[in-house]
């Protein structure tokens, strides 16, 4: 009955986790949402890259597990990719070393 218990205990520390971070994944995506739809035209278009780097924070939002990684890669995008020189194609992907870069 001990190790039941155990599991079940652990099952619930888990549902909790997830659901924190489903929670957490939507109040930062609501979080760019406000941006796009509230800052001004002229800082939203100095961002050279494609997708925007909002849209590629909200993609990586929703398709990269852990949250960790998705959050890593955002930063990385703002403040290593996006230098506003080039134009760079660039969508997230589900590891943080992966290329997926085009330099247009």
């Amino acid at each position: 009955r001990g190790i039941y218990m155990s599991i079940g205990i652990e099952f619930l520390l888990i549902s909790i986790i997830f659901i924190f971070e489903i929670y957490i994944r939507f109040c930062l995506i609501c979080v760019v949402r406000c941006y796009q739809a509230y800052a001004k035209r002229e800082t939203r278009k100095r961002c050279k890259c494609v997708p925007s780097c909002s849209q590629y924070a909200v993609l990586s939002l929703k398709r990269v597990f852990p949250l960790v990684l998705a959050l890593l890669k955002i930063r990385k995008r703002l403040y290593v990719t996006c230098d506003g020189e080039d134009y760079v194609l660039d969508y997230p992907t589900k590891r943080l070393n992966k290329k997926h870069q085009i330099k247009i």
